[in-house]
């Protein structure tokens, strides 16, 4: 497959990568890049853009704006920024960070390896499942009903809110932690 470096996707482009390898791209406010296959590394997604992923690889994405993850897809490595989202309906998602102001918020599927930090947050709808989430100081993980969190570990000053329905399995809670239950 060819490789492209560095492009731009502006206010109303679109640029749609079917396999080789795409490298520091940035998507601008009203900008889409989506990607069916081939491997997509280093992009950043300010806020107003948009990363759809179907399949293929995405490695190491800084987004501010939004990140949409589907079945097929494999995403690792993301740094949610300031008002930027992770969507996940499907797919393998791994090792994704948090920071202050952004959401990692789960629709469907399972996601491993997220580190909550302050400020930020992690949301697992009902039929989802969060794996090994770390939930820093001022960080928070909800569990909504038939959400699963599983091997959560709860830092000083970080909260898990387990809602009416959710599950939450494993978890470890230290000292100066909180785990609600409702």
């Amino acid at each position: 497959g060819g490789q492209v470096e560095g492009t731009q996707i502006r206010n109303g482009a679109d640029q749609e990568v079917y396999g080789g390898t795409v490298i520091s791209a940035i998507v601008s406010s009203g900008g889409n890049q989506g990607i069916s296959g081939g491997i997509v590394s280093g992009a950043s997604v300010d806020s107003g853009g948009r990363q759809d992923v179907f399949g293929g690889s995405v490695i190491d994405t800084t987004v501010s704006g939004d990140q949409v993850v589907n079945e097929g897809a494999t995403v690792r490595g993301s740094v949610l920024k300031s008002g930027g989202s992770q969507r996940v309906y499907g797919g393998v998602v791994t090792g994704t960070i948090v920071s202050r102001g952004a959401v990692q918020d789960l629709i469907s599927g399972s996601v491993s390896g997220t580190t909550i930090s302050s400020g930020g947050s992690q949301v697992i709808g009902g039929g989802a499942c969060a794996v090994s989430t770390t939930i820093l100081g001022g960080g928070l993980q909800e569990v909504q009903s038939a959400g699963i969190a599983s091997a959560t570990t709860i830092n000083s000053g970080g909260t898990q809110h387990v809602l009416s329905g959710g599950t939450a399995v494993g978890n470890v809670v230290n000292s100066g932690a909180i785990q609600n239950v409702e």
